[in-house]
């Protein structure tokens, strides 16, 4: 029987998987950028945004996973209102994993 966890536990759990995406989604954004054609605008903004905080965050705790959950759903609102992007193999397989993460919670 699995034993509850401490609230920072919880809070580790959580930290550790949005770091997990906000790498992931820089790999992606990088990957993404490789196309013909380049990264639409609002992608390289937010691309340069998530490496100078990937290095330089001073942020920290909670503030710091704010910064990151807002970075990462601004990439995804982008994604998700371009037809080219949202269905892109990259993206699919990285939203696929996505899937299989939460999945492998339940």
């Amino acid at each position: 029987m699995d034993e509850p966890q401490s609230p920072r536990q919880e809070e580790d759990a959580a930290t550790f998987e949005v770091d997990r995406r906000f790498h992931d989604i820089k790999l992606l954004l990088t990957k993404l950028s490789a196309l013909p054609g380049g990264l639409p605008y609002d992608l390289q903004t937010i691309r340069t945004a998530i490496g100078s905080k990937l290095v330089y965050s001073t942020k920290l705790g909670t503030a710091r996973l704010d910064e990151r959950v807002q970075l990462l759903n601004a990439t995804l609102q982008v994604v998700c209102s371009s037809w080219t992007l949202w269905n892109h193999p990259m993206v699919l397989q990285f939203l696929s994993l996505q899937d299989v993460s939460m999945m492998s919670k339940q």
